[in-house]
């Protein structure tokens, strides 16, 4: 009967309690951890330095250019003529025909040239130019390009001074009248010749004699940040003197300056290879970089980019709005309404009675008490414990274990982020760590999975965590 008795007090105390917990079950919503990819553009704006070496009209006059733009120019080079009035322009509209005269002739003798010999041998060297030179180069040095584009019209060059300098029969008097032509059009003209051998450009912006390579470490944020109204860059057809003409860039060295928020850069370092994504029209184009330069500041680094290839392809441009990275972003996707903040207690190691951070001495009116405590985690010095309200909160004073008089109040805090996993019918909390670099878009934001080891795909989270205290049986 005794036995009986307590075996029905033993029943009694279950159902007791498995009321009880039933009766504090709350019923939260949730949903399961998926994986998802977010697109977040952050883009960010950079000014570009080259070695530029501007040229100015000596006179006033319409610009003829001997050169195209982009073209690779050797020192001394002549680059175009500044031409003064009509004359000019009537003298080297009649040399245009006069030499179309002459390669007309010259085309239906049968006896071709007296310099036959000198221009089989300019059409050998052509030839044999393209096939030792440019072919096998050509899809691992594009560059080369440039170089035999100039050894192939020096030497079209030379070929077309020989026929337009051959004086033989009905040649002489076309020949005698173009070099007429020649001599009125040189009196009535300024030629510019190139000073130092590099790419031509027909652009310029203003800025090249501000933005130089003596002032790549002082550029300030505004001038990283300035634009450039590209639709007033044209061909300069009419000049006034010392009125920029064209540019020549005398290096394939070029730069990227720019401020970048710290959270971007922070773990950057000098002289490692980077890829941005420079904006041309409405797509960005992978660019090979390296930085040369990255300098603290309070809030944002400035970082200097810099590269030997790929110069002309952003030749024309100045002002440039780049990604450090792609955009796309995969991981956790994880409701914003799901993340809270929950502020710790940071307790010494030295204050616990046990290695794992449960229990401790607190300091009570009429004397001092061992109560439980929950630590979230902990580091060298700290564990990192939850607050329970009239049990341990802020400000409350605890001692060591074995000195009852070494006691501390609990004055400092840590602020973690936070979502609870309700897998197991309770509300267990996890941190999270959100990357500043992926901003919240909507309703969602995505977590790196490396950089959040406490969570696992399909894990179940509270999507309403306003109510929820740590350990609480809910219902899912």
């Amino acid at each position: 009967m005794f036995i009986a008795g307590i075996i029905f007090v033993i029943v009694v105390a279950y159902i007791f309690d498995s009321v009880t917990k039933l009766s504090n079950r709350v019923e939260i919503p949730s949903e399961s951890i998926t994986m998802g990819t977010m697109d977040v553009p952050m883009i960010f704006n950079g000014i570009i330095i080259r070695n530029e070496s501007v040229y100015t009209a000596p006179t006033a006059g319409v610009v003829t250019f001997s050169r195209n733009d982009l073209d690779r120019v050797s020192r001394g080079a002549e680059i175009c003529r500044i031409e003064d009035g009509q004359a000019s322009e009537e003298a080297a509209a009649r040399i245009e025909d006069i030499e179309r005269a002459i390669l007309r002739i010259q085309e239906r003798r049968s006896d071709i040239s007296a310099f036959r010999r000198d221009l089989d041998n300019i059409y050998l060297q052509v030839k044999n130019i393209v096939d030792n030179r440019a072919l096998p180069s050509l899809q691992t040095d594009f560059s080369v390009i440039y170089e035999v584009k100039d050894a192939i019209t020096s030497n079209m060059n030379l070929r077309n001074q020989i026929i337009m300098n051959e004086e033989r029969g009905s040649l002489s008097t076309l020949v005698n009248e173009r070099q007429h032509y020649e001599n009125e059009l040189n009196m009535n003209s300024e030629i510019i010749y190139a000073e130092e051998s590099g790419v031509l450009s027909y652009v310029v912006d203003g800025m090249e004699g501000s933005l130089t390579f003596e002032r790549l470490s002082s550029l300030t944020p505004e001038e990283t940040r300035m634009s450039v109204d590209y639709s007033q860059m044209v061909r300069i057809r009419e000049v006034e003197e010392d009125e920029p003409v064209f540019k020549v860039i005398t290096s394939n060295e070029w730069y990227i300056a720019a401020y970048i928020p710290m959270e971007y850069v922070f773990d950057w370092m000098e002289d490692e290879p980077r890829t941005i994504y420079i904006q041309e029209g409405g797509d960005y184009s992978p660019v090979d970089m390296r930085i040369e330069t990255i300098i603290e500041g309070d809030d944002e680094y400035y970082v200097l980019f810099r590269s030997t290839k790929n110069m002309v392809d952003y030749i024309h441009m100045r002002d440039v709005r780049f990604k450090i990275t792609d955009s796309r972003h995969s991981g956790y996707k994880i409701p914003t309404a799901a993340i809270v903040d929950l502020t710790l207690l940071k307790v010494p190691k030295e204050y616990m009675i046990d290695d794992d951070g449960n229990f401790l001495m607190k300091r009570f009116e009429n004397g001092d008490d061992r109560i439980s405590v929950r630590s979230l985690y902990s580091d060298s010095d700290f564990y990192y414990v939850f607050q329970e309200i009239g049990k341990l909160e802020l400000n409350d004073e605890i001692r060591r274990p074995e000195e009852p008089h070494t006691v501390i109040k609990l004055s400092d805090v840590q602020n973690v982020k936070g979502v609870y996993v309700v897998n197991r019918g309770f509300a267990e909390f996890k941190r999270i760590t959100l990357d500043p670099r992926i901003p919240a878009l909507g309703e969602y934001v995505v977590l790196d999975p490396a950089r959040n080891p406490e969570l696992r795909l399909h894990d179940r989270i509270s999507t309403d965590s306003r109510t929820i205290s740590p350990q609480q049986i809910i219902v899912d």
